[in-house]
């Protein structure tokens, strides 16, 4: 029987969360004169004293960002506890986890339970992990849902980045370095200040290479059996030299910023972005250390075993060479050599109208990225399993909020979110033995391929209410209420042969073909969700340096489309 479509619910997370912030004196300074420096964070989405908010948050500053090298999404883990980002190579790419809640990565269908958000825009993707962090005003980990301000798939958390704008001073850097551990060389260089009395412009780039990487491959070039199920021969190719070395990333970011302030109630922001990385190994390198069997357990039985040892090493075997020439090919990219390539792409529009009594935003942006991968799926050095992928994204969102701030005790903030994307997948697998002279050329040594779209849309509406009960007591209750549509389909254009009896290859003159539970040789689904996520929180400031709170916070996880197999399920499976 065919698998019937994968779509998963979506999921709600509360959590009840009490929590003491303090400032610490340096027990040698007289009170009088310690001094405490002040740390802004927008949690809220407005701009508060760190120390002063009833969020759960770790906040890293700009100057923290370029001490500790924090170049990408995913080196934010190295400063914050209780957030781990562990990479994958198919699927969305990544696992990011807070507090142990996350999602896995072996679904591109599935969004993330911590949300990436940069400059107020959501990244609804793993992928998210290769976006670059350079010229940041700071990074903030929120920890705990946060739906109500940064919306759906914030259920564990949230990862935001400030880039900066424009100084209304000139300044300018240029920095060149190279480091020996990782054999890489950078250069980065800012230059920002203003064209007119109301006008700036700030230019940010970054470039880095640390060549062919620092683990030692110890790959062997080896041979790949392939059965040609048309002609019925066996027949042996080589595969391409693997490097001595792999690890090895190219990243380059771009930024342009242009501020407009026309009066000193409004400005205007645009920024354009343009990130790459690139890389030879995208898949976590495995290292031998211990090894009780005397092999390394993955690769029991194989005539590629390799010996136990502490040496730093990996085994990151080439692709076969007659599946790296197939002209076009997804697995032809990078001659043979394993790879992935990021890039993305953001438009980003801030309007912001201040007033003494309220203040209204517009956050507009439009984001494309594609992710492309080939590598050794086995993760031994047997040239057994490969892949190739192809995925885009193209995401244009617009958030419209309203604080205010009125003398009296009670203010509200609040505000409406729309957003539309559109993701599409393309990915071959071949397996050793796998050929088929007789099918099309870019199929010939594929054992099955994927092919699969989403198109989603997400309109929001939150609202939150702020009320100071006396000087130092405050009450806040906010709801956001989120509705989201998503269209999918997933099939299998080809399929080898001998594998029919496995894998369900799609028939374009006769779909509903193919049996079993949904009588169909593809799948699809049209799912709709509606979620209200409600939050309460009491803030109690008893002195300067003491803040109490207790919060009750509920989180939206969106749900997906499982975009794996298309297989026939056999009598007791």
């Amino acid at each position: 029987m065919a698998r019937p479509p994968g779509a998963d619910r979506s999921l709600t997370r509360a959590g009840v969360i009490v929590a003491v912030a303090m400032a610490m004196f340096a027990a040698d300074l007289p009170r009088a004169h310690a001094q405490v420096a002040e740390v802004v964070v927008t949690a809220r989405k407005r701009e508060e004293n760190v120390q002063n908010i009833p969020v759960a948050v770790t906040a890293i500053s700009g100057d923290q960002v370029q001490q500790y090298n924090l170049t990408r999404v995913e080196d934010v883990q190295e400063q914050t506890p209780q957030l781990i980002i562990a990479r994958g190579s198919s699927g969305s790419g990544a696992d990011i986890s807070m507090r142990g809640i996350g999602a896995s990565s072996e679904n591109i269908g599935i969004e993330q339970s911590v949300a990436v958000n940069v400059d107020g825009v959501y990244y609804g993707q793993g992928r998210a992990i290769d976006e670059g962090i350079f010229d940041v005003s700071g990074v903030q980990v929120l920890k705990g849902p946060q739906a109500l301000f940064y919306g759906k798939n914030a259920t564990a958390g949230a990862v935001a980045i400030l880039t900066n704008d424009p100084t209304s001073h000139y300044e300018g850097s240029l920095t060149t370095g190279y480091e020996f551990n990782a054999e890489q060389v950078y250069v980065e260089g800012v230059a920002s200040g203003p064209v007119s009395d109301k006008f700036g412009l700030r230019l940010a780039f970054r470039y880095a290479d640390s060549g062919s990487g620092y683990f030692r491959n110890i790959a062997p070039a080896g041979v790949y059996h392939t059965f040609d199920i048309a002609t019925g021969h066996l027949n042996t190719g080589p595969t391409a030299i693997p490097p001595n070395f792999v690890g090895g990333d190219k990243d380059a970011l771009v930024r342009l910023t242009a501020k407009w302030t026309p009066t000193d109630a409004l400005s205007v922001t645009v920024k354009g972005t343009f990130d790459s990385h690139r890389t030879n190994n995208n898949v976590d390198n495995s290292v031998d250390v211990y090894c009780p069997l005397g092999v390394p357990q993955s690769e029991l039985g194989q005539p590629y075993a390799t010996p136990c040892g502490k040496s730093f090493v990996t085994r990151q075997p080439a692709l076969p060479l007659e599946i790296a020439n197939t002209p076009n090919s997804l697995e032809s990219l990078a001659g043979g050599q394993d790879f992935e390539r990021y890039q993305e792409g953001n438009v980003y529009l801030r309007i912001n109208y201040a007033q003494p009594n309220y203040t209204l935003t517009s956050t507009n942006s439009f984001q494309h990225l594609f992710n492309d991968w080939a590598d050794n799926q086995n993760f031994t050095s047997a040239p057994l399993v490969y892949a190739g992928e192809h995925f885009t994204w193209d995401q244009a969102s617009s958030e419209e909020r309203f604080d205010t701030t009125f003398h009296f005790p009670l203010n509200f903030a609040g505000g409406f979110y729309f957003q539309t994307t559109t993701l599409h997948f393309n990915q071959d697998v071949d397996f050793a033995a796998a050929q088929n002279s007789a099918a099309p050329p870019l199929d010939q040594f594929v054992a099955y391929n994927k092919l699969s779209a989403t198109t989603g849309r997400t309109y929001a509406v939150f609202g939150q209410a702020i009320w100071d009960i006396v000087p130092n007591l405050e009450l806040t209750g906010g709801a956001r209420y989120t509705h989201e549509t998503k269209h999918s389909y997933f099939l299998q254009p080809y399929v080898w042969p001998a594998l029919y009896g496995l894998f369900i290859q799609y028939n374009p003159a006769n779909p509903t073909a193919g049996g079993g539970a949904c009588n169909c040789n593809s799948i699809g689904a049209h799912q709709t969700f509606d979620n209200v996520s409600p939050e309460v929180t009491l803030t109690w400031k008893p002195t300067h340096e003491l803040t109490l709170y207790g919060a009750y916070k509920t989180g939206y996880k969106s749900g997906g489309f499982q975009l794996r197999h298309l297989e026939h399920r056999h009598p007791g499976r």
